[in-house]
């Protein structure tokens, strides 16, 4: 039975979907890694669809140059922990919502103790090669279903965002990078993509390519341009290919 605050924050999504579908919604477990530009509309996205249980994961504070595009950061929130900001926006939305939080950068080491939480779907929007890497290939053996985040820097189109198996994904020089390195640990297809067929502008992240590692995470880094809305979109677009597959699934 739901209270009469669970009733007037699922009322439109109940109009939608029907109480059966919202059910498996609020008994949804999912995982959110990286709460930056791309992971803050994501989690956003969940927590107004009703998802029960959220597991966060980010090691980073908010600074000054995130405001463009994240949704966490602005001024009285400089300094902060991601993960800390999103569980008290989380709350404030849904007070109702189950919340696990991990503010620690994601390595091959300490994936088994997120694991601990038993979330039963993830979103990757995480933007360091190697993190990415291990999460990937350690969620595709546990049958975890994932959807993976590719990059959103230099990008300004709107439409060429696209979802797709990380086989057939193009033109993405994170894509590329992720799909060679998954290869090596023989993983060739079965994990859902969400990323860009935009070329990236300004020298087409040359070195990115050359140095296997994107250039937004490089430790002699330059910042990388980005815009307000294609974080975002990448974002909600992760956020509603899941929530489709634990509809329909």
């Amino acid at each position: 039975m739901m209270n009469n605050t669970e009733k007037s924050f699922y009322e439109r999504t109940l109009i939608l979907l029907g109480e059966e579908k919202v059910k498996r919604l609020k008994s949804a477990h999912i995982a959110i890694f990286g709460l930056g530009g791309v992971g803050s509309y994501a989690l956003e996205a969940l927590i107004r669809a009703g998802v029960g249980t959220i597991t966060l994961v980010d090691c980073d504070r908010i600074e000054e140059s995130n405001i463009n595009r994240q949704l966490l950061a602005n001024y009285s929130s400089i300094g902060k922990y991601k993960v800390d900001e999103a569980e008290e926006r989380a709350r404030n939305i849904n007070p109702n919502i189950v919340i696990h939080k991990f503010a620690l950068f994601v390595k091959k080491e300490n994936i088994y103790e997120i694991l601990k939480t038993g979330f039963h779907f993830a979103i990757d929007a995480i933007d360091t090669v190697e993190s990415k890497i291990d999460l990937l290939a350690e969620l595709y053996h546990k049958k975890i279903y994932m959807v993976s985040c590719m990059g959103a820097g230099m990008k300004l189109d709107p439409l060429c965002v696209k979802i797709s198996d990380i086989s057939k994904t193009h033109t993405c020089p994170l894509a590329k990078i992720i799909r060679t390195r998954l290869r090596e640990k023989s993983i060739h297809h079965g994990i859902t993509c969400v990323f860009s067929t935009e070329s990236p502008m300004q020298k087409q992240m040359d070195n990115t390519i050359n140095r296997h590692i994107p250039i937004d995470t490089h430790p002699n880094k330059q910042p990388i341009g980005s815009i307000s809305y294609i974080p975002g979109i990448i974002g909600l677009t992760a956020a509603g290919t899941l929530i489709q597959h634990i509809l329909n699934s």
